[in-house]
């Protein structure tokens, strides 16, 4: 695996997302978050997917903000 935790989130949470990010690298577990992860591609849904598919952990962030 290439990451440890992949973290979904809602744009609105993203300081929250950031914080958690934070706290779990504190622990040295590698995270996957958009906006320090993502680059320039042509298919941004597939560099996802295979994030996803690439982590040990999925950590959803549930907010009235989130969307089901």
């Amino acid at each position: 695996m290439k990451y440890d935790v992949f973290i979904s989130y809602s744009r609105v949470d993203t300081a929250f997302a950031v914080q958690i990010k934070k706290t779990l690298e504190e622990f040295k577990l590698v995270t996957w978050l958009d906006t320090s992860n993502l680059t320039v591609s042509n298919d941004i849904h597939e560099d996802i997917r295979s994030a996803i598919l690439d982590s040990r952990l999925l950590v959803v962030i549930l907010s009235p903000d989130a969307k089901s």
